[in-house]
């Protein structure tokens, strides 16, 4: 065999060349099935109103967002539209969206997949755990991404409303159009610049007190994968405050150096708004005990080097809100440059 072109290789056996084989230089390349996206806002916007439509709040959520913490009136938990995402009934609610929109169309939306898993064969659901279904809304005020605060506290805060490779034909919420930012808009605006934190929830409480738009990133890491410059841009905005949490945590104020830079090399003014942690960590806590924060200049410099200066500041008075608390609020007085 070896005088007939076979040769013997390290492990002992024989590796013999075909005749007059010629190999191809040409490979053909390996071809990927393209990744299904979500469709466009307008979509999304229908298909997750008529869903939000079908469900209810229940009324530990309901007793959830007026407690002491949360303090939301009935107005604003009905714009809103918070919902309770259930565990059953959920094949019926798609069978009353599927008279409203066709299965393409509801399977390009994030968090409905087919399920292989019925008595009867295969039938449309939804994907989530159990817990209070939190809006994300775009600057046109249309639902473009749901946010799920699961009942069980043991894992995550949020999660998305979504669908991974396990769900069949169903989408995730990210892809080539990236995650959604909450633009919260308020019942009434009387503060010409855009607020910045963490939390739709937080957003949404904080945005009626100061009459401002708040917009709300899924995570202190993730404003790149939801925009946050662009959304900002398309606001039109010329002074940004990022409020993010206050605590002693590095990672957090980390973040908030690089979102105040990437905001100023943008061409915004940007602030951090600063207070105590005792009053309360977030900025909704804050607002709703009373408080107010102070406003720090972010300043940066090509050099590499960074600085926040407090500029001087006078206080403007705003009016108390015209949406009536379930706890009175005083009149919220803020520093403006």
């Amino acid at each position: 065999r070896v005088e007939l072109g076979a040769f013997k290789e390290g492990n002992g056996g024989y590796l013999h060349k075909i005749k007059d084989h010629q190999p191809s230089g040409n490979i053909p390349p390996v071809t990927r099935k393209p990744r299904k996206q979500k469709s466009g806002a307008e979509t999304l916007d229908a298909v997750y109103r008529a869903f939000l439509y079908e469900l209810v709040l229940s009324p530990e959520h309901l007793a959830q967002l007026k407690s002491n913490k949360r303090q939301m009136s009935d107005a604003q938990i009905t714009r809103r539209m918070y919902r309770t995402l259930p565990g059953t009934g959920r094949a019926k609610v798609c069978r009353i969206l599927s008279q409203q929109f066709t299965q393409s169309e509801l399977l390009s939306v994030p968090g409905f997949y087919i399920s292989n898993k019925g008595r009867y064969g295969e039938y449309l659901t939804f994907a989530g755990t159990e817990g209070l279904l939190c809006p994300f809304r775009d600057k046109e005020d249309r639902i473009v991404g749901l946010q799920i605060r699961p009942d069980d506290s043991s894992g995550s805060k949020y999660t998305w409303f979504s669908c991974g490779q396990n769900h069949k034909e169903g989408v995730g919420i990210g892809g080539e159009k990236g995650l959604p930012a909450h633009v919260s808009i308020p019942f009434e605006q009387r503060d010409s610049r855009v607020f910045v934190t963490e939390g739709p929830i937080k957003a949404d409480i904080a945005s009626d007190i100061l009459g401002a738009v708040v917009i709300a990133v899924p995570g202190i890491h993730s404003w790149k994968a939801c925009r946050l410059l662009e959304t900002v841009r398309d606001l039109e905005a010329n002074e940004v405050v990022i409020a993010y949490d206050s605590e002693d945590n590095e990672p957090t104020r980390r973040e908030e150096r690089k979102v105040a830079t990437a905001l100023q090399i943008a061409g915004n003014t940007v602030y951090l708004a600063k207070w105590n942690g005792e009053k309360g960590k977030g900025i909704d806590d804050l607002l709703l005990g009373g408080g107010r924060p102070t406003f720090d200049r972010w300043e940066y410099r090509s050099s590499g080097d960074a600085k926040r200066r407090t500029e001087r500041k006078r206080v403007i008075e705003i009016p108390a809100l015209a949406v009536p608390k379930t706890k009175d609020v005083e009149p919220f007085s803020i520093d403006h440059i």
